[in-house]
């Protein structure tokens, strides 16, 4: 039977399922306020989450003396330094092109692959 790792269901199933209704809503709104919307809601969340959900959750486990640890192994920060390298290169471009959508998504493919090839942690 195949056992789906810890990574792959943190990185890639739990965020997806989410964040559907927002990914739902972007691509609904996309259309009316283009680039510029989608942008915004996706730096919006990462900043949301980041600034409010990772302290709140770290700061009620403290509160009911769960240990909510953030450590993070290798794979993990290389996942996140190549995302904030492909993500920085898009802010710092005048425009965005359809090639950089499709190595966002096929980055995304590469990411998910990986981690669920990723050994959980013993």
């Amino acid at each position: 039977m195949f056992k789906l790792s810890e990574s792959f269901v943190g990185l890639v199933i739990m965020p997806s399922i989410l964040a559907s209704v927002e990914h739902v809503t972007t691509a609904m709104r996309s259309h009316k306020y283009g680039i510029a919307w989608i942008v915004e809601t996706a730096f919006g969340s990462s900043v949301r989450i980041s600034l409010f959900v990772f302290p709140s959750a770290i700061l009620i486990g403290w509160i009911l003396g769960v240990a909510m640890d953030m450590i993070l192994d290798g794979f993990q920060v290389a996942v996140l330094c190549l995302a904030i390298l492909l993500v920085n290169h898009v802010i710092h471009n005048a425009f965005v092109h359809w090639l950089e959508g499709t190595i966002f998504i096929a980055s995304f493919l590469l990411f998910s692959i990986a981690a669920g090839y990723y050994p959980n942690h013993a």
